[in-house]
Order: C-alpha cells, then sequence, then structure tokens
C-alpha cells in the first residue's frame, strides 16, 4: 500500500468522521483503479470497494450524491444510536465506512427466518433496525441492510442513504446498469477533477449507445 494512502488511513478514528481534501480523495480513487479492484456489492446508486479494513462507497451520479449526504447527516446527529457503521471518512464522490461481517437484508418482521439458536441475533438486529428507524424518521426497507461490526461489537445499519425529505428519484440512480460499461472509479475521478456530474438520463443514454453500437457491430 502506497505511503500516501497508508497516512490517510492511519488518520481514521473510530470517533470521527474527517472530510478528505480532494487530493486525498484522488489517492484513494486511484488506488482503487490501478490496483483493479472490483466491487464487492453495489446498490440503486452507489458502487461498493473493499480496501483495508474499509469500505468505500462511490457515487455515479445525483442520487448517489445525495445518498452520501443523507448519510453523512444521519451519521453526525444519530451515531450516538449505535445503529450505524462507522463513517469513518467522506470526500466529494465517497463515503468511507468500516468493513462489517455478516452483511445481509434482515426483514425484522419476518420471525420465520431465524430458530431458537439464533434468537439473541435475530433481537439484536432487530433493535438496531427499530432504533434506526425512529431516530430517522424513515421505516423502509433500506434500514433493513444489516451488519456485524467488529469495531463497535453490535449489529449496525450498513447503509442508511434514504430519507423522507427527497423524493425517490432524487436518492435513486440506476448504477447496477451503468457500472458494466461505465467504470465507476473512472466517472468519479473525472467528476472531481472537471466538477462535471453526469444525470441520470445522460449516464442511461450512454449505456444505451454503447450496446447498440455493440449489435450493430456484430
Amino acid at each position: 500500500m502506497e505511503a500516501k494512502l497508508k497516512e490517510i488511513l492511519s488518520r481514521f478514528d473510530l470517533g470521527k468522521t474527517i472530510k478528505l481534501t480532494e487530493e486525498e480523495e484522488l489517492v484513494i480513487l486511484k488506488y482503487l483503479m490501478y490496483h483493479d479492484e472490483y466491487p464487492v456489492g453495489n446498490g440503486s446508486s452507489r458502487v461498493v470497494y473493499a480496501l483495508d479494513d474499509y469500505v468505500v462507497k462511490v457515487a455515479m451520479s445525483t442520487g448517489g450524491l445525495n445518498q452520501h449526504a443523507v448519510e453523512r447527516d444521519f451519521y453526525e446527529r444519530y451515531s450516538k444510536a449505535g445503529c450505524f457503521a462507522h463513517l469513518f471518512a467522506y470526500g466529494k464522490t465517497i463515503n468511507v465506512m468500516e468493513f462489517l461481517a455478516e452483511c445481509d437484508f434482515y426483514d425484522y418482521l419476518d420471525e420465520g427466518w431465524y430458530d431458537d439458536e439464533d434468537k439473541e441475533k435475530y433481537e439484536a438486529i432487530s433493535a438496531a433496525i427499530a432504533t434506526a428507524d425512529e431516530v430517522t424518521d424513515y421505516d423502509g426497507g433500506d434500514n433493513c441492510q444489516v451488519g456485524y461490526s467488529i469495531m463497535q461489537n453490535a449489529w449496525v445499519l450498513y447503509d442508511y442513504g434514504y430519507s423522507l425529505d427527497y423524493e425517490r428519484n432524487d436518492l435513486v440512480d440506476d448504477v447496477g446498469s451503468w457500472m458494466d460499461v461505465v467504470d465507476p472509479i473512472e466517472n468519479a475521478i473525472r467528476m472531481m477533477e472537471t466538477g462535471e456530474v453526469f444525470d441520470y438520463g445522460e449516464l442511461s443514454r450512454m449505456v444505451d449507445d454503447f450496446y447498440a453500437e455493440e449489435e450493430e457491430e456484430n
């Protein structure tokens, strides 16, 4: 791991969230790009990469950027509730959070998924989701994305980027379709360097054009 990245990660503290400089954010993005890191997952609006003991969530358009903002706001206001994955750092296009174990979607209203041996786990997950629903005033399915935090020794939400303060269209992108054609890291670096954010329609057209050209060639 290069020295600049090590220096950035050394500043991460479980009790703090730092704002990355543009230079620091580019160090993280370019490390992911040059080391051929592949996504470990994605939601509707953000692509997730593993980085040491952390995950880097990368936005591709306005929906992802807005989800970043919601997540930062909720963490700043409600982190002491103990139900959220720790947000270590953020920049213009990324949120950097702790890496969680046993990540899954848990429907705490459905008791059919667990047996007596899982009761304690189920109750802890249920409590985390219920607390998040209460403090954020949002009880949509997004809050059911939960994993185990070794750092906090607790079950916590790993994705809490939805808020009733936004319209759905302002939070939801289509990165699952875009990322196979438009590289999320290259796109984020471009956003950093130009300040230009492609909107939903532009990215969708780029993808459609790519497949149309591919079909013509075949």
